[in-house]
This record gives structure tokens, C-alpha cells and sequence, in this order.
């Protein structure tokens, strides 16, 4: 079994374990040796991912990220997590991150979906529009 299938399947099983379970920190310490004991440590950031998108598919959330130049306010976000919302039918967890090389604007990322509304990818398409 390559690694990223192994660690969904290992991630779907302690996810069912510990919806089964109360003592959430016995199959996390079962799981820790589980992992120790064949030698499969390099799989826990993706075993981690997976559990992350288990929790999120069950609870109805999309991860999004967005990035701009500046800092948004709640009111900003929250109208990003509106449109994500409409256009995932699901509930939005932001994730911000600033980079100054955008200049301005928004881009907007989740599951597969970039939306780039920043001044620089703005900038680029008018110059090669006018290139043509």
C-alpha cells in the first residue's frame, strides 16, 4: 500500500475509533504506538490531513484560504465565507494570509478552486490583452 493510501486508511480508522469511543486518548495512544511499532511516523502529517478532511466532510465545512495584501476585517470575511457558502453549499472556515505581492485585492482558494481577484492578476491579463 503506497503512503498516502495508507495514511486514509489509517486516518478513517482512528476517525471511526474515536466517534465509537469516549477515551479518545486511549486510540490516540494505541495509534502513536501503532505507528512507532512499524515504523510509519513519516505518514502522520498526511494521516493528519486526512483527519482534517474526514471532520470537515462530516461537519459540512470547506477549508478556504485567502490571501490579500492587507488584513480584512470581520465584515470582509464574513462576506467571503457568504460567498464560499453559496458556491459550496458549505460552511466556510477561513484561513487569511498576506502577501505583498499581490498589490491589492483577493484571491480565494478551496478544495480545487483558486478565485484571483488581486490587482496583480488584473494587471496581467490587461497586459496581455493588449499584446494580442
Amino acid at each position: 500500500m503506497k503512503g498516502k493510501e495508507q495514511a486514509r486508511v489509517l486516518a478513517r480508522s482512528v476517525y471511526l475509533a474515536i466517534k465509537e469511543t469516549k477515551d479518545v486518548k486511549k486510540v490516540v495512544d494505541n495509534f502513536l504506538i501503532y505507528i512507532n511499532q512499524h515504523r510509519l511516523e513519516n505518514l502522520i502529517k498526511e494521516v493528519l490531513k486526512e483527519l482534517e478532511q474526514l471532520y470537515f466532510e462530516e461537519k459540512n465545512i470547506v477549508s478556504t484560504k485567502v490571501i490579500t495584501k492587507e488584513e480584512l476585517n470581520k465584515d470582509e470575511i464574513k462576506v467571503i465565507e457568504q460567498l464560499v457558502k453559496q458556491k459550496t453549499d458549505k460552511q466556510a472556515l477561513v484561513q487569511t494570509e498576506l502577501n505583498q505581492e499581490i498589490l491589492g485585492g483577493v484571491v480565494v482558494k478551496y478544495h480545487d478552486k483558486v478565485i484571483d481577484l488581486s490587482l496583480k492578476n488584473q494587471l496581467n491579463n490587461l497586459a496581455k490583452q493588449l499584446s494580442k
